[in-house]
């Protein structure tokens, strides 16, 4: 059993804030020493073939004989599967090799032991590589001298770091997940590979959700049938269960047909459940792989997936004031995909909230930091300096962890309110490597850069995000409305307009009011002027600089305007 906690690490984390060496390379003493406490780990132990592959590659790179490392001769020197191997008709080496990545990042992510070395095999390579940790000893064993500038630095990090109490909140409020392991249904080695990978890929795509905690089990108590699922989930109280099915068919035995299911344990029910196929094949094993994991992680663990729907609803007689630092995060779901004022009032409450109780969690400043930026972007200044507060928080949550995805996402945001185009690519392009099965960010993101003219890139993006999670909120149609109503394509504009339903959202009205007025349909877009100022009374105000902070292009803006004075504004 592997648990995924980012809590658990704490001093790694603290670690890599800290001090780093000079360009150094790890001793073959001290790298030999680290392959021990890798290999002497719980889930290396558990893998008598994945021990041998690692000491392999290690050992022979060592040698001098990394280049000579292929995979003929992993196969042949470590699984003994014969001269006669040929890696064109047989991937297992390739599926082994992918298998000993996921065990690497799943244990320097999980490890506490004072790891100085890190070992990784990059993509594509069976060739690894070695490198320190920053604050990892020098070959004399000794830390290089620490500046004054660095002693301050680190007392900042140890003040801004969390209490132990509030840690422990903060992991007891998440849900858990259990990632079970695949069924291969019949008797097909390759298949077994297969699952047991895509097992691990769904398990590190949901840790990368900081809403969850994560646990994945490689071997279930008892016989495996469905109680015993439960029962495991029990013994680490996991409220979600996520596992599934496979077998393969046709005359090559290489269809694919995959079914997935999310269960609830507290009732043991099936919240969902989907089928996949496909036609396996030597070269498309790991993109079927990558594409199943994707959209099975942007179902379940997205701002508009599964689990944050259906605890939205179990939550909402609850008082913000009153909620555990998870819950808070839930009301900045909720807020998302009604972007009320009342949802504002109650998602801002309850992140301030949730920063008293954990003021070293990253993530809840992040989202507060993209509330205040998304308010000041609908025009509606809710405090003196919004954007300036808002940026203070993305740049806080970033110094608190430079892998929140939230925060680099709320910089970027950040730099798109401020015009400042070069710094908001730099920041957004970052924010979305960290997780790509989050079409929240994912969608927004898409949103932004079709405003700032990366039209067809930006819908492309909006597109597959709407692709891997059917449940985005209908707003994020604004992008294609605004690039079809500036190229005067004004029924497909309307189209789009239609899609927005989102309650209370000035938007709608505001598209669908300008489109009717481009058309000359000043009945109806009569009718839509009427419903935007009755959400917006103060829309003659604040309206126009309300667009251009949203819509980027004064051209747009200005075309928009028109349609609006023709349906009478």
């Amino acid at each position: 059993m592997i648990a995924f906690s980012r809590e658990c690490v704490l001093d790694k984390i603290k670690r890599d804030e800290g001090i780093i060496l000079a360009n150094s390379r790890p001793t073959k003493s001290e790298i030999l020493e680290q392959l021990e406490l890798i290999l002497n780990s719980p889930e290396f132990l558990a893998s008598e073939r994945l021990r041998g592959f690692l000491s392999y590659v290690v050992e022979e790179t060592l040698a001098g004989r990394g280049k000579q490392i292929k995979a003929y001769s992993v196969a042949v020197d470590v699984f003994e599967l014969g001269l006669d191997f040929d890696s064109s008709l047989n991937p297992s080496i390739r599926v082994a090799a992918g298998r000993l990545r996921n065990k690497l990042e799943h244990y320097y992510f999980t490890s506490v032991n004072s790891d100085k070395v890190k070992i990784i095999l990059p993509k594509g390579s069976y060739l690894p590589q070695f490198s320190y940790f920053p604050s990892a000893r020098t070959k004399s064993g000794l830390a290089p001298p620490m500046k004054s500038s660095d002693k301050s630095r680190l007392a900042e990090l140890e003040q801004a770091w969390p209490r132990a109490q509030n840690q422990q909140s903060r992991i007891e409020s998440r849900p858990t997940v259990l990632v079970a392991p695949f069924k291969s249904i019949g008797e097909h080695r390759a298949l077994s590979e297969f699952l047991l990978g895509l097992t691990e890929e769904i398990g590190i795509a949901l840790t990368r959700f900081d809403e969850l905690s994560v646990v994945l089990m490689s071997v279930l108590p008892g016989t495996g049938d469905e109680p015993d699922i439960f029962r495991a989930a029990k013994q680490i109280n996991a409220r979600f269960i996520v596992g599934g099915s496979a077998q393969v068919g046709g005359a090559g035995l290489n269809e694919l047909r995959l079914r997935i299911y999310l269960l609830d344990s507290t009732n043991q029910s099936q919240v969902w459940a989907e089928r996949f196929e496909g036609r396996l094949s030597n070269d498309s094993l790991f993109e079927i792989q990558d594409a199943i994991t994707q959209q099975v992680a942007a179902r379940i663990g997205d701002s508009f997936g599964l689990i944050n729907r259906m605890l939205l609803m179990e939550q909402a007689e609850k008082s913000p004031a009153d909620l555990k630092v998870y819950e808070a995060m839930l009301y900045y779901h909720h807020w998302l995909i009604s972007l009320t004022t009342e949802r504002f009032v109650a998602a801002k409450t309850a992140l301030e909230r949730a920063i008293e109780l954990d003021p070293g969690y990253a993530t809840t400043k992040a989202m507060l930091s993209d509330v205040y930026a998304s308010r000041y972007q609908w025009g509606l200044n809710v405090v003196e300096d919004a954007l300036e507060y808002s940026l203070l928080l993305a740049n806080q949550a970033i110094e608190l962890d430079g892998n929140c995805q939230y925060a680099h996402w709320a910089k970027a945001y950040n730099y798109y309110l401020r015009r400042e185009e070069k710094e908001f690519l730099e920041s957004v392009y970052r924010a979305l490597e960290l997780n790509n099965a989050n079409t929240n960010i994912m969608a927004t993101a898409g949103k932004k850069l079709a405003m700032i003219g990366k039209t067809e890139e930006g819908l492309e993006m909006l597109t597959r995000a709407l692709r891997l999670n059917p449940h985005i909120p209908s707003w994020y149609r604004s992008a294609p409305f605004i690039v079809h109503f500036i190229h005067q394509e004004y029924e497909q504009a309307l189209a789009e307009a239609k899609h927005i339903t989102t309650a209370q959202f000035m938007w709608g009205p505001l598209m669908r009011a300008a489109a009717h007025g481009m058309l000359g349909q000043k009945a109806e877009g009569r009718a839509e002027i009427k419903n935007l100022l009755k959400i917006e009374p103060d829309f003659r105000k604040i309206g126009e600089k309300a667009m251009l902070r949203l819509f980027f292009q004064p051209q747009s803006v200005e075309k928009l305007m028109i349609g609006l004075h023709k349906s009478g504004l």
